[in-house]
């Protein structure tokens, strides 16, 4: 039974590279958001954090910023003082949430919830289809969609 579970603990692992999170953060809570980073990467989950120093113009980096958001299906809010008086992260919810986006929030000053909440998000981008052997072709698709989504996509050949 081991090698059974094996392969499908890798099908399911398969694919966790695609696993884009845009996450929500206050510059100034840079070190700690680190850690969440590498704790992502570290699992195959790519995050994308923004640090546009160079942008310096408020309605460019929105604009810059809702076209991530826009592409990406999954968030991540690091919350913390910092993070509620930024008018960037705040601007980043109102809008996540006006496309009717989930988002996980982590609490910055409660390091030990890290790893359950990036746990808590990667299972939400993991799915897996049942299905009628007849209706394979149309489950082929439905996969191919997903998949393009962002999701990782796991079902019985």
């Amino acid at each position: 039974m081991d090698s059974l579970d094996k392969s499908f603990k890798d099908i399911i692992e398969e694919g966790n590279d695609d696993i884009w999170v845009f996450v929500s953060h206050s510059t100034k809570d840079f070190e700690k958001v680190r850690i969440i980073r590498n704790k992502m990467e570290e699992i195959g989950m790519r995050p994308l954090l923004f640090y546009l120093k160079c942008l310096k113009d408020k309605p460019e980096v929105m604009e810059l910023l809702k076209r991530e958001i826009d592409v990406r299906p999954r968030f991540l809010l690091c919350d913390s003082p910092n993070a509620r008086a930024s008018e960037f992260v705040d601007e980043e919810v109102r809008y996540i949430k006006s496309l009717n986006r989930q988002y996980i929030t982590v609490n910055l000053d409660n390091e030990s919830s890290y790893d359950e909440k990036i746990r808590e998000l990667k299972r939400r981008s993991q799915i897996f289809l049942s299905y009628l052997r007849q209706d394979y072709d149309l489950v082929r698709k439905l996969t191919k969609a997903l998949q393009e989504a962002g999701f990782s996509v796991w079902h019985d050949r």
